[in-house]
């Protein structure tokens, strides 16, 4: 499994631990309510800082690619000359 799919799992399990731990707890609902929209912010944020961290790694990769490629048609260039 590759990182992406195993932060997106965690991600969901937390979320689906987060809902059911939040529907099954003896609470009013107006603190409920408030739970799953304090529940609901962290967990955006964690998708927000995960994608993040995704984005960057594929930058990164992009950049090291480009590096790569530049420097495979500067040494073939160099040799055909």
């Amino acid at each position: 499994m590759d990182n992406s799919k195993l932060i997106i799992a965690a991600i969901a399990g937390a979320a689906a631990g987060a809902i059911a731990a939040l529907l099954l707890a003896p609470e009013s609902g107006d603190e409920l309510r408030t739970q799953i929209k304090e529940g609901a912010k962290k967990l955006t944020d964690e998708l927000k800082s995960s994608l993040q961290s995704g984005i960057n790694t594929a930058t990164r990769a992009k950049s090291q690619a480009s590096e790569m490629v530049s420097d495979a048609a500067n040494s073939f260039t160099q040799r055909t000359q």
